[in-house]
């Protein structure tokens, strides 16, 4: 693999204080629920355990969708990688590159080993709809899309086998 980002560098992560942070965060941003076990939400704000925030590269850019068909390429590069990143709305792109993963499979997976066949695929493939749906509620004029054209592919093949439409009436 090239050096070529697909998605905004991550370097790992810092423990916040919850007793200094918590509240401050809960204000910015609206979180009402950490989901810490219940031992945890049981204590005061200085016992409890840290709070993760990932560190990642600064893109200094207010533009989400640049340049379609560099993200879909990246898109399918890490759907090569069996990373399927599950929810594409624009609100989780900077300057182009994906930021957030937090609905992110990768495979090996234990959910994949529950379902199979259709349904996997369906699910596997959401975020190509989705990327579809997002340059389509941006009003971006491009020929690049990530899932097929159902209605497209079905008037090709019904226009390929005219009699066939009669033999089934």
């Amino acid at each position: 693999m090239n050096n070529r980002e697909l998605a905004v560098p991550c370097y790992g992560y810092l423990g916040l204080p919850a007793d200094t942070y918590e509240e401050v965060l809960c204000e910015r941003f609206g979180i009402m629920n950490w989901n810490r076990q219940e031992e945890d939400e049981k204590r005061d704000k200085s016992g409890k355990q840290p709070l993760r925030a990932l560190v990642k590269k600064l893109v200094d850019s207010e533009d989400t969708v640049v340049n379609p068909v560099k993200m879909l390429k990246d898109l399918r590069k890490l759907r090569s990688i069996r990373v399927f990143p599950g929810d594409i709305y624009a609100r989780n792109y900077k300057n182009g590159l994906l930021v957030d993963f937090s609905m992110a499979e990768t495979e090996p997976y234990w959910l994949t080993k529950l379902i199979k066949g259709e349904q996997l695929r369906i699910r596997r493939d959401s975020d190509l709809f989705l990327f579809d749906k997002m340059i389509e509620a941006q009003g971006i004029k491009t020929a690049a899309r990530a899932a097929p054209n159902n209605q497209y592919c079905g008037k090709l093949r019904s226009s390929a086998y005219p009699d066939d439409e009669e033999e089934d009436s």
